[in-house]
């Protein structure tokens, strides 16, 4: 069986152990959402974007009646037969024949991991193909190095900052750009996450309810009349829904793919730094938190590889802001 068709993906394409626990609910929940709207179906398993996880995210994940994920063969720590005592360091010998394995998880819970070669998830044509005995319980127990992926060989560090792994060096081009930039999204998301929880009060029955089944409205798996029935309480529906779509917005801004570019200057970085502005004039609109200055000041320290750009504040001032300006999105 294709497992592709029986696993959902998250939502966006972010790293997940780099959000908090709740972003990571809401990731795994919308991305069971989509799965549901373009199957029909409950997904049995998940995939995590660059199968970056830690037992949190698998936590949350079985919460969510989520049974397998994937993992590649160096992020497994430890093996043990079942009911055995002893524990023994994963090596390929010890690998060579393992399909797949579970991960005992806190509160009781567990998970099953499908062990993926890299090598068969870089080639196209592969496909992850497993038979219908691999997701019976398996017999083998393992222990996961936490915070790591199959991206980067150190860990999570492509994702955040400058790093010298082989996926993320581009030859000549400098990523010193990288960790302030993670830094300004931080901050947004911080004010974003204040004012939604704070003002959310005033609007939601539950604002942390009405946030993780937003994804439904999102996808068009419940009408609106039916959501403001069961999530909203105040009559003013415009800023309620600001609210969520701000929180929509930061959640995009985090996708990986703007990690892998070669510098900041590039489509998709743009892309992500305008979601962040929507937000950030969002913020100031509802709420009268202005927080731009401090994220262009972060943005100064974002050196970009292109000389006519300089650094990131000035490529929000001169090329992102201007546009969004002009396209009337803020």
């Amino acid at each position: 069986m294709n497992i592709k068709k029986y696993f959902a993906t998250t939502y966006h394409h972010s790293i997940l152990p780099l959000l908090t626990p709740f972003e990571q609910e809401i990731e795994i929940t919308w991305g069971i959402y989509k799965f549901i709207k373009q199957n029909k179906t409950n997904p049995i398993g998940i995939i995590f974007p660059e199968y970056a996880f830690n037992l949190n995210t698998l936590s949350i994940a079985a919460k969510k009646n989520i049974s397998f994920s994937l993992i590649s063969p160096g992020q497994i720590k430890k093996i043990r037969y079942v009911n055995e005592l002893k524990w023994h360091p994963a090596n390929k010998t010890n690998l060579y024949n393992i399909k797949s394995a579970y991960v005992k998880l806190p509160e009781e819970d567990i998970i099953n991991l499908l062990v993926v070669p890299k090598y068969i998830w870089n080639n196209k044509k592969y496909h992850l193909n497993y038979k219908e005995d691999n997701f019976k319980n398996s017999s083998y127990e393992i222990k996961i190095y936490e915070n790591t992926s199959i991206g980067c060989k150190y860990g999570l560090k492509c994702w955040k900052e400058e790093c010298t792994c082989k996926s993320s060096n581009q030859n000549d081009f400098h990523q010193h750009w990288k960790k302030p930039l993670r830094r300004a999204l931080n901050l947004v998301k911080y004010y974003i996450d204040e004012s939604f929880f704070t003002l959310g009060k005033n609007y939601f029955i539950d604002p942390r309810q009405a946030l993780l089944n937003y994804g439904k409205l999102i996808l068009g798996l419940q009408s609106k009349d039916l959501f403001v029935k069961k999530y909203i309480y105040n009559q003013n529906l415009n800023t309620a829904f600001q609210l969520l779509e701000m929180e929509s917005l930061c959640l995009n801004m985090f996708s990986s793919y703007i990690w892998q570019s070669r510098d900041i200057s590039s489509s998709r970085v743009q892309q992500n730094l305008k979601l962040a502005l929507m937000a950030i004039y969002t913020l100031e609109r509802i709420s009268g938190i202005y927080i731009l200055n401090n994220f262009l000041e972060i943005l100064e320290e974002a050196i970009s590889n292109n000389h006519h750009i300089g650094n990131g504040r000035f490529l929000v001032e001169h090329y992102i802001l201007p546009k969004l300006k002009k396209s009337s999105s803020i």
